[in-house]
């Protein structure tokens, strides 16, 4: 095995690190409180929004909100609010990745075909990119060719926006391939 495969895999480790189930439930609520726009949060607007769950326990909850702040996924601001950092919002993101699917019943005989160039440094986004339209049930050309008989360009362009790719990825609408 050659080195930068080595530190490719660590790098790829990282990336997959499982949080507890606790700590993802509670940065889905933070989601919800936030929205789009990450803004702060209050312990009082988190605790009426996991009141509603009933299985939730407090102390659970302060152990879980000191753990995302020590992991550096949400930080103390100095009115005593809570914000989102990069990492949580990246965290977030990289959760809506599994929950991304497609709509296998929307076709209109048009062929749809994904070509990307991502360079090796960023192999681990290449690599998830390729697994998700795999599992959009895309056929592969070629490594960086991907097509597909169904109407999916909000759904590649929502997976490049959560896999933070800007550039390298084309999606081509065309009548046929041979």
């Amino acid at each position: 095995m050659r080195p930068l495969e080595t530190n490719s895999k660590k790098k790829r480790d990282q990336f997959f690190h499982k949080l507890d189930s606790a700590t993802s439930k509670l940065l889905e609520i933070i989601e919800v409180l936030v929205g789009f726009h990450y803004i702060a949060f209050s312990k009082k607007s988190l605790g009426a929004k996991l009141r509603m769950d009933p299985y939730w326990e407090g102390q659970k909850i302060l152990n879980t909100l000191a753990n995302l702040e020590r992991g550096n996924y949400i930080k103390k601001t100095v009115d005593n609010n809570y914000k989102l950092t990069k990492k949580g919002i990246k965290r977030i993101n990289f959760s809506k990745l599994f929950k991304l699917s497609l709509d296998k019943n929307k076709k209109d005989g048009l062929w749809r075909v994904v070509i990307f160039d991502i360079p090796e440094k960023q192999r681990v986004k290449r690599d998830l990119l390729r697994q998700k339209l795999k599992d959009f049930d895309f056929k592969m050309i070629q490594k960086s060719v991907f097509v597909s008989p169904y109407i999916c360009e909000k759904e590649i362009k929502e997976l490049c926006k959560i896999l933070d790719l800007k550039s390298g990825v084309s999606i081509l609408t065309a009548k046929t391939i041979n």
